[in-house]
């Protein structure tokens, strides 16, 4: 009897696009982990590691069959958003939907959380706007074509415990969802 592979697919991850307001981004991830007692084992995911995925959560399958035929899968998720505002300082960050309003915000450090919700977007000139007042969540973002600043900030409170965070970026095109 042949025993199947064992498969351990990345965790999920946040995506972010290349310029906000565009719908797609394209995603590179890891191969999953794969042990087995054949070899020869070839791993395949749908969809592939490099393919332009669209806003929102999209399901990542991927399948290990061994030389024998005997397959296990494992699946995951990422999520592309298209506006990444990170401090110049402490890499803070808040990912969010310019179309629909969603976001999640992330502080880094040793007493890091995340924090996730949805406001409403306002575009005014070259301003775009997400404001969530339930949580006291606002942000902005300017990116004039004709003379782009590609700046951003954010101000997030938390409540339970009582304290705000101010997110200042310089550059939200060279952004990473990721803690330094």
């Amino acid at each position: 009897m042949n025993p199947p592979p064992v498969i351990n697919c990345p965790s999920d991850r946040d995506a972010v696009a290349a310029t906000p307001g565009s719908t797609t981004a394209i995603v590179n991830f890891p191969d999953p982990m794969v042990t087995d007692n054949c070899p020869g084992v070839t791993v395949v995911c749908n969809p592939p590691s490099g393919s332009a995925l669209p806003l929102g959560v999209t399901t990542v399958n991927c399948t290990a069959t061994d030389s024998g035929g005997a397959t296990a899968s494992c699946s995951f998720e990422i999520k592309v958003w298209d506006v990444c505002i990170q401090d110049n300082g402490n890499g803070d960050y808040l990912l969010f939907n310019s179309f629909t309003g969603e976001y999640k915000f992330v502080h880094c450090g040793v007493n890091g959380f995340t924090m996730i919700g949805r406001g409403v977007i306002t575009r005014e000139g070259c301003i775009t706007k997400l404001r969530d007042d339930t949580r006291v969540v606002s942000a902005w973002f300017d990116r004039c074509h004709i003379a782009p600043r590609n700046t951003g900030g954010a101000t997030i409170k938390r409540r339970q415990p009582d304290i705000s965070f101010i997110v200042n970026d310089s550059n939200i095109l060279n952004n990473s969802p990721t803690c330094p």
